[in-house]
């Protein structure tokens, strides 16, 4: 076991491998972590402007239907053998209150049986691809990892860990625009970047299934993705700490405006 610490964003030490013992909870994961270190999904906004960041971080998150289906499929694909214990179906059309008011009461995820079913529609019809279940097979799901970027703490989770390689499944509406959207809208480039940096692979790939036909496409990292990963990552973290880090509320308000953005055409 390693002893090496680890200063969050909070200021509190820990202890590494406490950290990725704890990791394996959602509640620390997305909660406590959530705050006290960066990720892949907190750089999408910082990417825009402190402003846009400072919203995600105090603001609510609305309710998005791809996220939900996302974490279904996650689960179908990496650890079915988890679905009964993360979710609960219920046999709702729609999402109504008295689903808001389950999801709240339940120690589970709820979820209708149509997001349930749809989802796994979608999976059988990857698990037709040899490509995408060879891709998949050997691997070790949601792995965890935490480390400095830019002398700031990052965390991750692999969808399936291989030696040297990481496996990072999407699903998508149109999986002929995904190429573009997944490096100018999502940025993925910087999630690749993050995570190879983290479990120190040289190899990342992106499986893509496309949701309702279930066609499947698979793309290696390249180089010039990997270097615009690294440059917006240099980017989001220079913003990061001129605008947030061991600022006061009262710091952050004051310069949250005095934000140059800048960007990639």
């Amino acid at each position: 076991m390693s002893n090496d610490t680890i200063t969050l964003l909070d200021g509190i030490d820990w202890v590494k491998d406490e950290l990725l013992s704890n990791m394996d909870d959602d509640s620390f994961y997305y909660g406590y972590l959530g705050k006290a270190a960066l990720s892949s999904s907190s750089l999408k906004p910082l990417l825009i402007s402190a402003k846009e960041y400072y919203k995600s971080i105090t603001e609510e998150p609305e309710y998005k239907q791809q996220f939900v289906e996302g974490q279904i499929f996650h689960t179908l694909a990496l650890e079915p053998e988890k679905m009964d214990e993360r979710y609960e179906i219920v046999e709702y059309e729609r999402r109504v209150e008295s689903v808001r008011r389950m999801n709240e009461e339940s120690d589970k995820e709820v979820i209708l049986r149509k997001e349930y079913n749809f989802m796994n529609a979608i999976y059988k019809k990857m698990l037709l691809c040899d490509e995408a279940r060879e891709l998949l097979e050997g691997g070790i799901p949601e792995v965890p990892a935490i480390g400095m970027i830019n002398d700031i703490p990052f965390r991750a989770k692999a969808d399936s860990l291989h030696l040297d390689h990481i496996v990072d499944l999407k699903t998508t509406a149109k999986l002929d625009t995904w190429l573009w959207t997944g490096k100018n809208k999502w940025n993925y480039d910087v999630q690749a970047y993050i995570y190879m940096t983290l479990f120190n692979v040289s190899r990342f790939t992106f499986l893509v299934v496309e949701k309702v036909t279930g066609r499947v496409a698979i793309y290696e990292l390249s180089e010039r993705a990997y270097e615009s990963g690294k440059s917006k990552l240099d980017l989001a973290t220079e913003r990061y700490k001129k605008h947030f880090l061991d600022k006061t509320e009262e710091e952050i308000q004051a310069n949250l405006y005095n934000d140059c953005i800048k960007g990639f055409f």
